[in-house]
């Protein structure tokens, strides 16, 4: 009954009852409730509030921890993390690239290229001092 109540409240016309309700949905720590959080979280991605955005982004990443493989398979999910990452928001580009280089741990990370770091150093002012630390890192993993 609450995951339905939770997932009627993610379609509510203010942003914080969304992303609460949101983060209640993907708090859940069972695989039962993936394919029903997942797509509620496809949809939110692309909400027009960044704090939606970036909730959604931390929700699609628990549900990463519960069933790894679920996400790893989906390219869609992956496209959207990696468009996330150029997001006008600065927490919602952090946390889009940290969900995707844990997503793709396995792989050793984000692939680097020139192009998104030379976009991460353009961007770097606009960034909070713990997301210049994680950024800075990862560029430190880029070799030319």
């Amino acid at each position: 009954m609450a995951v339905n109540t939770f997932k009627k409240d993610c379609k509510h016309t203010s942003s914080k009852i969304r992303g609460l309700a949101l983060r209640n949905l993907c708090s859940f720590k069972s695989a039962d409730y993936v394919n029903t959080v997942l797509p509620v979280i496809r949809e939110l991605l692309n909400d027009v509030e960044p704090y939606v955005r970036k909730t959604a982004i931390m929700g699609l990443l628990k549900v990463f921890y519960v069933d790894p493989a679920l996400i790893i398979q989906d390219d869609t999910l992956i496209n959207t993390l990696s468009i996330l990452i150029k997001d006008s928001d600065s927490l919602v580009s952090t946390n889009a690239l940290l969900a995707l280089d844990e997503i793709l741990i396995s792989e050793g990370g984000i692939p680097l290229n020139s192009k998104l770091c030379l976009y991460l150093i353009r961007r770097l002012k606009e960034y909070n001092e713990w997301s210049q630390t994680i950024i800075l890192d990862m560029l430190y993993r880029y070799s030319p």
